[in-house]
């Protein structure tokens, strides 16, 4: 009844448009954590694995079912990857984060080959290091170690800004010093790889990747269902849970079978809008958690398909928040996939 639509065009368009504004030989890392920011991580990972070098996960789960639908290329594990999930990070050659001096003794007490990226916390306050004595001890640790081996270090921006950026560089400089020089730097988002200065070895991509964050890309997703029943109410009757909306005139009520778990958001109650045969309808009542109400007109029919969703953006400022939450929340498994070319 429901469809989820991935542009692979557009998706493989937002790649390339990135590829192109990196230094010679700077590797492309796609973040496709929590899955895929809401667009599917297997279908994500798929269609851009020729075109990317690294991907970037929140959990080891995340990381094995990359593996399990076929991709070859590095993983990264950005999150914290628990002693119980090492033996899994190992088998499925998933390289993961260490973020402090215990974590990584018990990666060596372990006795597991662990592929790692040391995190340095220069600003964010989250996660990572945050002593140079404490990371200088690391550094000894893994070049006298057997099984542990470092392949990249890395940071985090924690605000887009010029001047932010400059200022956490002036401490990620300060750990990069006692670095070894073959591994991979890496510590541009989205925002920050557009400027040659911050790419280093590597650059981590999510938003952009999904058409957001520059006006030269192209939106991937589309959420479509059907109008599934149709309503005639009259001038004063409620329509929803709590009778949010009272008709001001004899209307038209269409029923959209999509809710709030599916990832509606339920601020869009009576504020948002879809699309169905090219018009823009309106939302009437309370979201619901499988369904939503439209007001709609005589030309409308049971079965017309209804553009739920194709702009992060704006559900975002009706919902005053942030694109990453609006797309992170729809459930991919309770609708059709569909792959346009």
């Amino acid at each position: 009844m429901a469809i989820f639509e991935i542009n692979k065009s557009n998706l493989v368009y937002n790649v390339n448009y990135i590829r192109k504004r990196l230094n010679n030989g700077v590797k492309l890392c796609a973040m496709v954590k929590g899955n895929a920011y809401g667009h599917n991580i297997e279908v994500v990972s798929k269609i851009i694995e020729p075109f990317v070098d690294y991907f970037g996960v929140a959990t080891i789960e995340e990381g094995i079912a990359l593996r399990h639908s076929g991709v070859e290329k590095n993983i990264l594990c950005v999150g914290k990857c628990t002693d119980d999930k090492l033996y899994d990070a190992s088998k499925y050659n998933i390289e993961v984060s260490v973020e402090d001096f215990g974590q990584l003794k018990n990666l060596e007490s372990s006795k597991l080959k662990i592929k790692m990226h040391l995190k340095i916390d220069t600003g964010m306050h989250r996660l990572g290091f945050n002593d140079l004595k404490e990371f200088s001890k690391a550094l000894s640790l893994i070049k006298n170690s057997k099984n542990l081996r470092l392949l990249g270090v890395f940071t985090h921006f924690s605000v887009a800004s010029v001047e932010n950026y400059n200022n956490q560089l002036k401490t990620f400089e300060k750990y990069l010093k006692l670095c070894p020089k073959n591994i991979i730097v890496h510590c541009s988002n989205s925002l920050a790889s557009r400027y040659n200065s911050l790419q280093y070895d590597m650059v981590r991509v999510g938003l952009s990747i999904y058409g957001y964050g520059e006006s030269h890309l192209k939106k991937v997703l589309k959420v479509k269902s059907k109008v599934i029943s149709i309503r005639h109410i009259k001038k004063g009757e409620k329509v929803g849970y709590d009778g949010s909306f009272i008709a001001t005139n004899d209307t038209i009520i269409g029923t959209i079978f999509l809710g709030y778990y599916d990832g509606i958001n339920r601020k869009l109650s009576n504020n948002g809008y879809v699309r169905i045969n090219n018009n823009r309808y309106r939302i009437v009542g309370n979201i619901c958690m499988d369904m939503f109400m439209v007001e709609i007109d005589n030309s409308i029919k049971v079965g017309d398909e209804v553009v739920i969703f194709e702009n992060a953006d704006e559900w975002a400022e009706k919902c005053q928040t942030i694109p990453y939450e609006i797309i992170t929340s729809f459930k991919s498994e309770r609708m059709e996939i569909k792959i346009i070319k």
